[in-house]
């Protein structure tokens, strides 16, 4: 079992392929979350966008890791950007 955990969100795609890619290098944890919008294709994009200008938030769902996230030695974090800044910031 890995003490790296990658942990990521990606609403394109982008951010997985690349956490993938680092996780696969690392021989580390790959964990997806999300907050249970549809955020995919052209209507998605401008949800997101509609949700960033508002400083809107949802709360994300619960996500699995193999062990508590304290026991890792090593937690990477990724993210998408939307509208210049990062996802869940407001």
């Amino acid at each position: 079992m890995s003490d790296i955990l990658c942990l990521y969100y990606s609403r394109s795609g982008n951010t997985r392929q690349t956490m993938a890619e680092i996780a696969k290098a690392l021989e580390a944890e790959l964990v997806e979350f999300t907050d249970g919008v549809d955020r995919q294709g052209r209507k998605g994009y401008f949800r997101s966008g509609l949700d960033a200008m508002r400083r809107s938030t949802h709360p994300l769902e619960k996500f699995e890791t193999a062990k508590p996230l304290e026991e890792y030695r090593l937690v990477i974090l990724g993210s998408t950007l939307s509208i210049s800044s990062s996802s869940g910031e407001g």
